[in-house]
C-alpha cells in the first residue's frame, strides 16, 4: 500500500476501524479450508472429492457451475479464462 496515493491511504486509515468490524479475520476466513482438508468425514477422495463447502458444510453447487462452459455465461467465462490465462484448445 506503501505506493498508493496519500489521499485514498488517509481514507483508508479513516475507515480502517469500520472494515475490520465487518471483515473475518485470517483465522475466521480460513476456518472452512482447513475443515474441509482435515476433516475425518474427508479423509479420503472418495468422501469429498470436488465437494464445496459452505460455513463447514457440504453444499451443492451453484447452478452457475454446473451448467459448464456450454451455456451462454459459462461459454463467456471460459473464453474470458482462456484470454486471460493464455491457455488455448484445452
Amino acid at each position: 500500500m506503501r505506493d498508493l496515493h496519500p489521499v485514498i491511504l488517509f481514507l483508508y486509515r479513516l475507515a480502517k476501524p469500520a472494515l475490520y468490524a465487518f471483515m473475518k479475520s485470517p483465522r475466521q476466513g480460513s476456518r472452512c479450508t482447513v475443515y474441509a482438508a482435515t476433516a475425518p468425514e474427508c479423509a479420503t477422495a472418495g468422501d469429498c472429492s470436488g465437494a464445496y463447502f459452505m460455513r463447514l458444510l457440504q453444499e451443492r453447487l451453484p447452478p452457475a457451475v454446473l451448467a459448464g462452459p456450454v451455456t451462454g455465461a459459462g461459454q463467456r467465462l471460459w473464453e474470458v479464462s482462456q484470454l486471460l490465462t493464455g491457455a488455448s484448445g484445452l
